[in-house]
């Protein structure tokens, strides 16, 4: 069934590069929950910035529609971010490292802490930039940052990194290489979604697994 799933997918990205429009607002309903996952789920950094750039040569080539791709994407950058902010400042760091252990190693809160401390309310636009350094939204919520500021500077970052990753894709999808191979970039971007969820799921579960067995032994 899998093997059967996958050999439909040339097929499918092939129409819908070739055919525009056909899927309407579903098209852009993915765009969503996609970039949500993006902002939101941390484990793993999904392809966020190489699913901006394809649907910006998408809407290049009038496959979609760049105003509703662009809407789509801040939304969702948006509403991942405060997500985590909220859920940070809900929860508290103790909640938090023990439900994500390999999110809130000691590594990754030394970068994200020299990030703030450095930058400040910045941070929050850089980490849009940077998937390996991600945890500033978690950590502004920890540190109770004033919600205005954070969310001033959240929607910038959100407005800056889809507007500029979708005009570079906008821009060079007019290019003859983009066009002949962008069914083959939208596979690539699917698959990289795929595999990347998939492996941060594993690890999450994996985390949990490996906690609760140190409780029982500890």
């Amino acid at each position: 069934m899998l093997l059967g799933s996958l050999t439909v997918l040339p097929n499918f990205t092939t129409t819908i590069a070739g055919e525009p429009n056909q899927y309407g607002s579903l098209m852009y309903l993915l765009i969503f929950v996609i970039i949500l996952l993006c902002s939101v789920f941390v484990i793993t950094p999904l392809p966020g910035n190489s699913l901006l750039f394809v649907t910006g040569a998408m809407a290049m080539n009038h496959v979609l529609s760049l105003e509703w791709v662009f809407v789509s994407a801040l939304s969702a950058a948006y509403i991942g971010y405060d997500l985590n902010y909220w859920s940070a400042r809900i929860l508290g760091l103790a909640v938090c490292r023990k439900g994500c252990p390999y999110i809130f190693k000691s590594i990754n809160v030394v970068r994200t802490h020299e990030l703030l401390e450095q930058y400040g309310p910045l941070a929050i636009i850089i980490s849009r930039f940077i998937p390996a350094v991600n945890l500033p939204p978690f950590f502004a919520g920890l540190d109770s940052m004033n919600y205005r500021q954070y969310a001033l500077f959240n929607l910038l970052g959100a407005a800056l990194w889809c507007g500029i990753i979708l005009a570079m894709g906008y821009e060079l999808g007019g290019l003859g290489i983009i066009r002949a191979y962008l069914p083959v970039l939208i596979l690539l971007v699917i698959l990289a979604v795929i595999t990347a969820f998939v492996y941060g799921v594993v690890t999450l579960i994996r985390g949990l697994l490996r906690e609760g067995r140190n409780e029982e032994t500890g």
